[in-house]
């Protein structure tokens, strides 16, 4: 794939995670605060399945920053990229081992991220309180873990059988 090619492609998961992070923040049906089901986090997967590592950090991290700064504020930024780094670091590892799918990897990362966004909390806040919410975090990370793995798994196989095999 060509540098333009990569880098147009790069910029519509970028504003297509924007978009999916703007709707998903006036959706508030899940039972735990803090929880999100985690739709703009399927373009991270995304480009992490289709493109690199290095493709999916740039994704992420654009993502949470200019996420923050567009619709949430400054400390949104804090949270969003801890979360994002810790999320980011556990897939790429998982994906690297190869003992995991996409669905595997997805939840690594959904139950990370939130770990990253409770050190966050800790830190802020300094104080270690944040960290007895953790748990019921996780318990909803891995439903939505499952659920976005499940769809990206869905739209990395279709990308396969259009033949493009991961835009190479």
């Amino acid at each position: 794939m060509s540098a333009t090619k990569k880098s147009v492609l790069l910029a519509c998961l970028i504003a297509l995670g924007l978009v999916l992070g703007y709707i998903e923040n006036m959706l508030h049906f899940l039972p735990l605060y803090g929880l999100k089901i985690g739709f703009s986090n399927l373009v991270v997967l995304f480009a992490l399945y289709a493109l690199d590592a290095k493709s999916a950090c740039c994704v992420g991290m654009l993502k949470a920053v200019l996420n923050g700064f567009l619709f949430a504020g400054l400390v949104s930024i804090v949270y969003s990229t801890l979360g994002i780094l810790a999320a980011l670091f556990g897939m790429i590892i998982a994906k690297k081992s190869g003992f995991f799918s996409e669905i595997g990897v997805s939840m690594a990362g959904s139950c990370l991220f939130q770990a990253g966004q409770i050190l966050a909390a800790c830190l802020v806040l300094q104080s270690k309180a944040p960290l007895y919410y953790l748990p019921y975090l996780w318990l909803g990370a891995v439903g939505c873990g499952l659920l976005s793995g499940i769809l990206v798994r869905v739209v990395l196989k279709r990308f396969i059988i259009a033949g493009d095999r991961y835009y190479e």
